[in-house]
Formats: C-alpha cells, sequence, structure tokens
C-alpha cells in the first residue's frame, strides 16, 4: 500500500497508510508570531469508518528537517 514515511530531522517518527479505498494525509502548520510554537505535523487518515492518528500536534522547532515520502509498504 502506499504510504507517508516522516521523518524531523533524520529521526524517523511513523509510516503510515490507510489502504485503498481509504486515505491518509500529512498536515504541517507554521504559527508566525506565536513565540513559544513554532509549528506542529499532524498524520493520520481514515480506515472505513475510523479516523486513525500516526501522529497528533507533534511540536515543531525554528530549524527543523521535515521529510515527507511516499513509499510502498507491505
Amino acid at each position: 500500500m502506499k504510504s507517508i514515511e516522516v521523518l524531523v530531522n533524520g529521526k524517523r517518527l511513523c509510516v503510515a497508510g490507510s489502504g485503498a479505498p481509504d486515505f491518509t494525509f500529512a498536515n504541517l502548520t507554521v504559527y508566525d508570531g506565536n513565540p513559544t510554537v513554532v509549528g506542529s505535523l499532524l498524520v493520520a487518515g481514515q480506515r472505513g469508518k475510523n479516523v486513525v492518528s500516526w501522529l497528533g500536534d507533534y511540536r515543531l522547532e525554528q530549524g527543523d528537517e521535515v521529510l515527507l515520502r511516499i513509499v510502498e509498504v507491505a
């Protein structure tokens, strides 16, 4: 199945995939003007009627490198 591999600063945080016909998504948010929270990352999806979360509100700091890679997994 097609999946999203998520790495932050070279560390793999998750490999997320829902399988057909469902979907998986990643949402990267950057907050401008908020000195305490720079950004956040959410990885979730739908499996049938269920909402699945692999990574919820992962806090990002200034200079973090985020890599999203589309991969095929069994």
